[in-house]
């Protein structure tokens, strides 16, 4: 539901300048401004919302080099660092919940589990439309593969000595 509806605003924030455009007064200063800068910018923001609402789901690759277990321990201590509230911990996988900071919509971040890989996705929780997240889904999942490679490079020179 919520996706169709995102996929509507954002073809809607594409079509309405396009068919608009022809009713520019090329002549009058303030349309050109209108046709010049705020119709290109409602195009490219129709047409990145609508990728970002396509690409949503889409999860992350991060090869960790360690076994299942220890990366559940790592996620683990990762989100509980960044205070996540884990709402589902299974074998396979573990789901987090972050609560609503003021600014931004709260963040659902699912971490798979599979040997020495692990796949992250995160999406934004709203009650009637999930709004793909631009820029802080790719900077929570750079931060957890930081984390990861920090943790396992420290194990190792513990194990080493």
């Amino acid at each position: 539901m919520d996706t169709g509806v995102i996929l509507l605003l954002a073809l809607g924030m594409i079509i309405y300048p396009i068919l608009f455009y022809g009713f520019i007064d090329w002549q009058n200063s303030s349309d050109r401004i209108i046709g010049f800068s705020l119709l290109p910018a409602f195009i490219f923001s129709g047409g990145m919302l609508f990728y970002k609402k396509l690409q949503e789901k889409k999860l992350a690759l991060i090869e960790t080099g360690v076994d299942k277990g220890t990366n559940r321990k790592l996620v683990l201590k990762f989100l509980n660092s960044k205070s996540y509230q884990v709402v589902r911990n299974n074998r396979d996988f573990v789901i987090g919940v972050c609560e609503n900071d003021g600014i931004l919509w709260p963040k659902q971040i699912t971490v798979l589990f599979e040997d020495d890989r692990i796949y992250v996705n995160v999406l934004t929780l709203n009650i009637k439309a999930r709004v793909p997240s631009f820029f802080t889904a790719k900077s929570i999942i750079k931060t957890l593969n930081i984390f990861l490679s920090e943790s396992v490079s420290a194990a190792n020179k513990t194990f080493a000595q």
